[in-house]
């Protein structure tokens, strides 16, 4: 997940999360996922996260910028502004809810990925769940299932007006961008 400001994107990685995923590779359609991920173990602009994964979300189009680096200070400023009670409110709602309802095979592209699936997630994020299609695909790889999807959303959709201080100079967009990238074996 992603969010961009005046002078640059957040990185922002969920660490502590569980997955429940009933892939079903002779009809991908009927696949089902429910994501439940710790608002405290949401993790800030970490440099090595931001070294792994800005190829790939630049590829796709999602972050077509560079991303600077960030001291601790400011990551710990970030952070503490995220999880208020203004932002996500992690006292009152702890936990950001994803689930799938529907996919449907149809092709899509995102910057150099062609997509197979439209996958209608129901994201929940203070109580609040909106439904958005996201554009997903999955591939096999030495018995590894590996699934990735990617939406937008908008911080108001959830009720949130998005960070802003210093009478706007320094502000969020409205726009995020969701992206999931899980790898699962066999049981």
């Amino acid at each position: 997940m992603w969010c961009a400001g005046l002078a640059h994107n957040h990185l922002i990685v969920a660490s502590g999360y569980t997955v429940r995923l009933a892939f079903d590779a002779a009809d991908p359609t009927r696949t089902s996922i429910q994501i439940q991920l710790s608002v405290a173990d949401l993790i800030v602009d970490d440099s090595v996260i931001k070294d792994r994964w800005y190829p790939r979300l630049q590829k796709l189009d999602v972050w077509g910028d560079s991303y600077r680096g960030m001291g601790q200070e400011d990551r710990e400023d970030v952070r503490t502004n995220m999880l208020d009670e203004e932002q996500l409110y992690a006292d009152s709602f702890p936990t950001i809810e994803v689930r799938s309802t529907t996919i449907e095979a149809r092709d899509a592209a995102r910057g150099d990925t062609n997509f197979s699936y439209e996958v209608l997630l129901a994201v929940t994020i203070r109580g609040e769940t909106v439904h958005r299609p996201f554009v997903a695909r999955y591939e096999i790889e030495d018995e590894t299932l590996i699934v990735e999807a990617l939406g937008v959303f908008y911080f108001t959709d959830f009720g949130i007006e998005p960070y802003s201080k210093f009478l706007g100079t320094v502000r969020n967009k409205n726009e995020f961008h969701l992206y999931l990238y899980l790898r699962a074996l066999p049981l």
